[in-house]
């Protein structure tokens, strides 16, 4: 498949689910592109812990308090909410911490 080929399929795809979160489909396909999402941010997450991948990992947190909050979990969004930005400013805060991380601490 060419470049340009897969770029226009790319960009088709990203249009078909804009449509689908436009609610242009449905709202079951609306519920299950959620899903779909929902499903990948918890996969994301599980891959940054074993790949010991921090960026994907800081990546993950700050999508899942959204997660959290639809389902009832306020305070688990809350205190996940805190969790990111205090690792998103961990080499602020602690120096050397960000290494430590990196180095196999998630």
């Amino acid at each position: 498949m060419a470049n340009a080929d897969l770029n226009t399929l790319t960009e088709s795809y990203e249009r078909f689910k804009a449509d689908v979160q436009k609610g242009s489909f449905g709202k079951t396909a609306q519920f299950w592109l959620s899903y779909m999402d929902s499903v990948w941010i918890a996969l994301s997450l599980i891959r940054s812990v074993k790949e010991n991948n921090f960026p994907l990992y800081l990546h993950c947190l700050f999508l899942m308090p959204n997660l959290f909050f639809t389902f009832g979990g306020h305070n688990y969004s809350r205190y996940l909410t805190h969790l990111a930005v205090f690792l998103a400013n961990i080499e602020e805060s602690h120096l050397g911490a960000l290494a430590f991380l990196e180095r196999g601490a998630i």
